[in-house]
């Protein structure tokens, strides 16, 4: 009888650390790239689940004086008052108001700036009883280039969060939980860490190219115009010669 209760117990502690290490470590990104043309707003739009984590980081890397004008805002909607009401929120007249009227705060916001970052914690269950994810809106603006467009690299990065049940809080799994959420936190910071030196890499290297393409046309321009006056003084030289040869 000991050796089924030892394999059901392996068993389910393998289950929570599949599970949970999987939505523990950072949700795998693609850096992403655009051009805001000057005197344009583009803006872009992440969900964040209740309880998660979203960490944005972008950097300017090409056009103009590398600088752009950014805001970071959540939209969520306002926490309920009991789970109960969950159940009402789209039948009561009285909790209507708080479904259709969404909250919208301003996380962040840079001016003129080359880089920049920001994580942003969503309310969780507990916190709203409803569970309803928040939206993220991240905005860039080049409304103040005249004629400089910006090239602009970011990334979100998002980090699963753990809801802790107060009943199972002393149980082997949800101590196996919180360890795995806990290492997957610093995998999180780690990640945005190596994301923040991968566009600040990036941006040198379109800087560095930048420079060796001016310094590659001054030398094409430096030899082309050793050429023209070295052809030039050849004629002029000749023609002197020409002239002063006696008869």
């Amino acid at each position: 009888m000991i050796v089924p209760s030892l394999n059901g117990r392996l068993f389910s502690f393998l289950f929570i650390f599949l599970t949970v290490g999987r939505l523990s470590h950072p949700s795998p990104a693609e850096a992403f790239a655009t051009k805001i043309e000057p005197h344009s707003r583009e803006c872009f739009v992440e969900s964040v689940p209740a309880g998660a984590s979203l960490a944005f980081l972008f950097r300017v890397t090409d056009g103009g004086s590398f600088d752009i004008d950014a805001v970071m805002t959540a939209t969520t909607v306002a926490p309920l008052e009991t789970l109960d009401d969950t159940s009402r929120l789209h039948f009561s007249e009285k909790l209507r108001p708080l479904r259709d009227n969404a909250q919208t705060t301003v996380i962040n916001e840079w001016r003129r700036a080359t880089e920049g970052s920001q994580t942003y914690t969503a309310p969780t269950v507990s916190e709203t009883k409803h569970g309803l994810p928040a939206e993220v809106t991240v905005c860039f603006d080049n409304s103040f280039a005249r004629r400089s467009p910006k090239w602009v690299s970011f990334q979100f990065l998002r980090h699963e969060g753990l809801e802790e049940d107060p009943q199972a809080s002393m149980t082997a799994e949800a101590k196996v939980e919180a360890e795995l959420h806990k290492h997957g936190s610093v995998l999180f910071e780690l990640a945005t860490a190596t994301e923040r030196l991968r566009l600040v890499g990036e941006s040198d290297r379109v800087k560095h190219e930048s420079l060796a393409r001016i310094i590659q046309g001054g030398l094409i321009g430096n030899i082309v115009l050793l050429a023209v006056m070295a052809v030039y003084q050849y004629r002029t030289l000749t023609r002197f010669l020409l002239r002063c040869k006696p008869q």
